[in-house]
Formats: C-alpha cells, sequence, structure tokens
C-alpha cells in the first residue's frame, strides 16, 4: 500500500501563484475595457458639452415646477424648465439633474443652454463649471481603472520555471 503525501508548501505556493496568474489573465482585460468604456462614455459626454457651449443657444427660462422622484433611497426634486425658442414656441423641459434638498424653486430664473435643431432634447440648465462634474469624473474613473489594472497585471511576478 503506497501512502498518499501532502502536497509540499512550495508546491501548495505554485499552485496558488498559478491561479492568481489565471484569475488575472480573465480579469484584466475585462477591467481595462471596462474603463475604456467609462473613459469613452465620459469623452462623449464632454464633447456634448463642449459643442453645446460652443454652437448652442443660450436663453433664459423659468422653473415651471419641480418634480419629485421616489426610490428605495430617498426623493429627489427635479427642476422643470420652460423657455422661449427663436421661433417664439416655448418648450418645457426637466432637467437632468436632481438634488435633495432642491437647488431650485419655482419662479426662479436659471440660463439654458440647447441646440436650435432639438431644443428639448437638448436643453439643460447652465451651471458653468459645474456642468463638467460628470464628464470630468467618467474620465477620471475611466483613466484610472485601465492603469490600476494594467499596473497591477503588469506588476505581477513573471511565471517561474519548473523545476522537474
Amino acid at each position: 500500500m503506497t501512502a498518499v503525501r501532502a502536497p509540499s508548501k512550495k508546491a501548495a505556493a505554485v499552485a496558488r501563484q498559478r491561479r492568481r496568474r489565471t484569475a488575472g489573465r480573465i480579469v484584466t482585460p475585462i477591467l481595462v475595457l471596462a474603463g475604456i468604456t467609462v473613459l469613452a462614455l465620459g469623452f462623449h459626454l464632454g464633447r456634448t458639452l463642449f459643442l453645446l457651449h460652443s454652437t448652442g443657444e443660450r436663453v433664459l427660462g423659468t422653473v415651471a415646477f419641480l418634480e419629485l422622484k421616489t426610490t428605495l433611497h430617498g426623493a429627489t426634486y427635479y427642476p422643470v424648465v420652460e423657455f422661449t425658442v427663436q421661433d417664439g414656441a416655448t418648450v418645457q423641459f426637466r432637467d437632468r439633474m436632481g438634488s435633495q434638498p432642491p437647488a431650485y424653486r419655482e419662479g426662479d430664473v436659471v440660463r439654458v443652454l440647447y441646440f436650435p435643431a432639438s431644443p428639448r432634447e437638448s436643453a439643460t440648465i447652465d451651471r458653468g463649471m459645474l456642468n463638467w462634474i460628470v464628464p470630468g469624473a467618467l474620465c477620471l474613473l475611466g483613466s484610472l481603472l485601465a492603469a490600476v489594472a494594467l499596473l497591477v497585471r503588469l506588476g505581477a511576478p513573471p511565471p517561474t520555471s519548473r523545476s522537474a
């Protein structure tokens, strides 16, 4: 009868290292792809915002009312703004950024940015530099995610040669 020997500490360490390397080969591309996707979304939003600032129209609008959205995490107030486009038509839109407590009150006058070709779909409240927070944060987060994944992968120890 032959006795079954427990693997040595060195063999166990080599097996652990091999599993980590295999997991790294799978996880690293996924994290890099996720980082690039988030970065691309940030660039897209930033480009759209840049075009809105450079070629869009600026008008004054009025907060018509606040729309309350309730979720499991609480309530958020979104300003619904009315403004008049160049041809005299009145447009109403709900801003994409809500807050709790409400940042605006009914009757507040706000600056509105919009593309003349699609005023209702493109309209947003002009918050100046605050408009750049979301695109900037997405670009930063995407860059960091991709860079950390690559640095961790590149910093991993090289595979050890097998000894017979």
